[in-house]
């Protein structure tokens, strides 16, 4: 037997979808709101008459400070049995069934049992274009409009076409233009009405033109007026890498320019950086956004020719550390990065199938053995009195053959 529920509501049933689904997680978050804002989300049609095809306030929720709040959603279609609550207008969804668009189901009851049963037989194939639902019922029905989620076990309710007559068919899919307003007017679950056309749109959207499983929303206020606005944040690029590199100088006093002439070559070639100073030290660190296809060891060579392009520093700077890491997920205030290994093959851009652990799965001491075997860890020796000194190439056509480039440490590279 069913029992009411909310219209994001759980009834199993077997879930079969044919078609590409776009799934997308929406993230509204507040940038330092210094007071609540109560928002409503809901999608809208292009012509929404608000008799025959009435929208829900599909989520209802408030935000404060850097509060933050997130949904899914996907362009699945299903068409449900809906329940009106004649006194406050709010929705319950109960019986539902997915169905694709170019499909139709008919929507029947069974009074032979009490109480009467209502079910959805399979989606058929139909003349039309969009996604069906006959009414079979032999009575009047609100028909539901919406997506599931979690595998096919939530239904969640976008659109109710009301008062469905017996024999008539009601469309189930929906062009997806999320709307955004900041007003407390309408309860989640209620059926909007035409007093919503006169709420000032925050923001509006389909989201199918929208790149990216993620739509990342941030909401603000003015400081001078006091005005809500809310604005699509950009996503990530796709793979982000980043190289970290410690440099140390031979004077404090030539850190500043000396970083200043080493960041316009790299910007230059295409590079964006993050500077950290320490204070009046020899130190400076480097973070750099990496190009498309460009590893952290092409990066460390590109930091050491701008060194070597610098009258400032050529001899007088070396690279005392390094690292990397790559962007594999970001959410809103919240990012997971991988770290890079300078031993392994993504450090040089190899990115394999198997295991990249650091020294090729093994443990270091019989890496560095391996590789002196074959001469490829060679140590230069370098002079203590020597301000510049040649580029010099090591030893060894290993894999891990070393490279100087006017700076006074061997870094590794590809032959």
């Amino acid at each position: 037997m069913d029992s009411d529920c909310s219209s994001k509501q759980y009834i199993s049933h077997s879930y079969i979808s044919t078609m590409a689904i776009v799934e997308k997680t929406i993230s509204v978050t507040a940038d330092n709101l210094d007071q609540k804002v109560n928002l409503m989300m809901a999608f809208m049609p292009p012509t929404v008459d608000f008799d025959n095809v009435v929208p829900i306030a599909w989520q209802v929720f408030s935000l404060k400070g850097t509060d933050s709040e997130s949904w899914k959603w996907n362009s699945s279609s299903a068409g449900s049995r809906a329940i009106v609550d004649p006194n406050n207008a709010t929705v319950i969804s109960r019986e539902y069934k997915p169905i694709n668009v170019g499909r139709s189901s008919n929507m029947t009851q069974d009074k032979t049992v009490r109480p009467p049963v209502y079910k959805f037989s399979a989606p058929t194939t139909y003349s039309g274009t969009n996604a069906r639902v006959v009414n079979q019922s032999g009575a009047y029905a609100d028909i539901g409009a919406g997506f599931v989620t979690d595998n096919g076990d939530t239904f969640n309710t976008v659109l109710v076409n009301r008062r469905v007559a017996h024999t008539a068919e009601a469309f189930v899919d929906y062009e997806p233009v999320l709307t955004i307003w900041a007003t407390a007017d309408y309860a989640e679950d209620q059926l909007l009405d035409s007093g919503v056309t006169t709420i000032p749109t925050l923001w509006s959207r389909n989201l199918l033109t929208i790149t990216g499983a993620q739509v990342r929303l941030a909401v603000s206020r003015d400081k001078t007026t006091g005005a809500v606005s809310i604005k699509l944040q950009s996503a990530p690029s796709a793979f982000q890498t980043v190289y970290k590199v410690d440099l140390a100088f031979a004077s404090p006093g030539i850190v500043q320019n000396g970083v200043s002439d080493i960041a316009k070559l790299l910007i230059g070639k295409g590079y964006s950086l993050k500077y950290t100073a320490k204070g009046y030290d020899t130190e400076a660190h480097l973070e750099l956004v990496l190009p498309p296809k460009v590893s952290c060891n092409e990066a460390e060579l590109a930091v050491i020719a701008a060194i070597d392009a610098s009258p400032t520093v050529y001899g007088k700077v070396f690279v005392k550390g390094h690292s990397g890491a790559a962007l594999l997920k970001s959410e809103t205030h919240f990012e997971t990065w991988l770290d890079i290994n300078p031993a392994s093959p993504r450090w040089f851009g190899v990115i394999t199938d198997g295991p990249n652990a650091a020294f090729n799965g093994t443990n270091g001491e019989a890496f560095a053995q391996a590789n002196a075997e074959d001469g490829t860890s060679e140590i230069i020796e370098e002079s203590e009195e020597a301000e510049v000194a040649a580029p010099v190439k090591a030893k060894g056509n290993g894999k891990f053959g070393s490279v100087r480039a006017g700076s006074l440490r061997g870094i590794p590279s590809f032959d």
